[in-house]
């Protein structure tokens, strides 16, 4: 590692990154990218993308107050 770069590491107790766009790659630029991707993989899903948003719509309205995760999508 860079030295400089450890030294101000050092300085600090926590170092938080922003996982997504970070440390993580996206390879789709918006996620109804992702889901046509998926849909074509997987030939029983229909229409994935249309499918995929109506659940989490769905989802979203159940759990109106709290952030959705892919159990309450996918369940």
């Amino acid at each position: 590692m860079n030295k400089k770069l450890q030294e101000i590491i050092e300085e600090h107790k926590v170092i938080s990154f922003d996982v997504f766009d970070t440390l993580l790659k996206r390879i789709y630029g918006e996620p109804d990218d992702l889901f046509a991707a998926i849909g074509n993989q997987v030939s029983s899903a229909g229409d994935f993308v249309k499918q995929r948003k109506l659940a989490e719509k769905r989802a979203r309205r159940i759990c109106q107050f709290n952030e959705i995760n892919f159990d309450e999508i996918y369940g």
